[in-house]
């Protein structure tokens, strides 16, 4: 295992074992993994421990995966955002990478497709 130690990754879902079980992937990855359900702390997260990268959850009931999105990118446009989702569809795949998101997939996933999007998006922002 390559060891990632100090690349935060902070993850966002509104259903607590999403969150979890992204966090195991993420942690056996090598990475350090906050974890936040709700989407206005985890506004007040970004702002605190400035993650190199964000996954988020589209749909949740305080703030949408979009809104969250945008939010982050206005004031860290160096911060890396997934969006991921249960509920894909063409027209918010599109409207996510138009406002700034690195990639966008969906729910299920396997662990080691959402390692291999974690460390494209880093590699891209590291080239940036």
């Amino acid at each position: 295992m390559t060891r990632r130690k100090g690349i935060k990754i902070l993850i966002l879902d509104d259903e607590p074992d999403m969150a979890e079980n992204v966090r195991r992937i993420v942690e056996a990855a090598g990475y350090d993994a906050l974890v936040e359900t709700d989407g206005l702390r985890a506004l007040d997260a970004v702002e605190r421990e400035r993650p190199e990268l964000v996954l988020t959850d589209l749909r949740m009931p305080d703030i949408d995966g979009l809104a969250f999105l945008e939010r982050v990118k206005s004031r860290h446009p160096e911060i890396a955002v997934i969006v991921f989702t249960g509920y894909a569809s063409a027209t918010s795949e599109v409207e996510a990478i138009k406002k700034g998101a690195s990639d966008y997939f969906s729910k299920p996933f396997r662990p080691d497709e959402l390692v291999l999007r974690v460390e494209k998006a880093l590699a891209k922002k590291a080239a940036s």
